[in-house]
């Protein structure tokens, strides 16, 4: 986490979003713009297997803040589903007071592809598909009981 601290010398809050998808964006967004009147500094991570995509969230939700005099700011980060020490990496740096898993199996932009799968998902809805965003929640428990941190 960068080493700021608020207007009352404490560190900033903390806040990592596991994911950079459509979902990650809406939520990371969305907490941006309904804090910008908070009086303590808020540290947003973005953490993704698409650096470009964190990357790009991180300084477009950077620009956002920056244009209504917020003091938050984003940060990102790659992670590797594959490997949990990266994910364990990420929350032990980050310290966050609250982890968001926002990560799936299935992105929606695949979906545009014409298969069965994505039929299925437009005529029942993208609903049918939370067992693929909750797919990576065994992992973000296990790699958060193996940190230091209190999220």
């Amino acid at each position: 986490m960068p080493d700021d601290t608020n207007s009352f010398g404490r560190p900033p809050k903390s806040i990592l979003i596991l994911g950079a998808g459509s979902l990650g964006e809406s939520v990371l967004f969305s907490l941006a713009l309904s804090s910008i009147n908070l009086s303590h500094k808020i540290c947003f991570h973005i953490a993704s297997r698409n650096s470009e995509r964190a990357g790009w969230l991180a300084n477009s939700t950077n620009a956002m803040l920056r244009s209504l005099n917020a003091k938050h700011i984003a940060v990102h980060h790659v992670l590797d589903w594959a490997n949990p020490e990266t994910i364990a990496e990420i929350i032990e740096r980050a310290q966050p007071h609250l982890i968001i898993q926002a990560s799936s199996k299935q992105s929606m932009w695949t979906l545009k592809e014409q298969n069965e799968w994505s039929r299925l998902v437009q005529r029942i809805g993208y609903g049918i598909t939370i067992a693929l965003q909750s797919a990576f929640l065994l992992q973000t428990k296990r790699a958060l009981e193996a940190t230091t941190s209190n999220a």
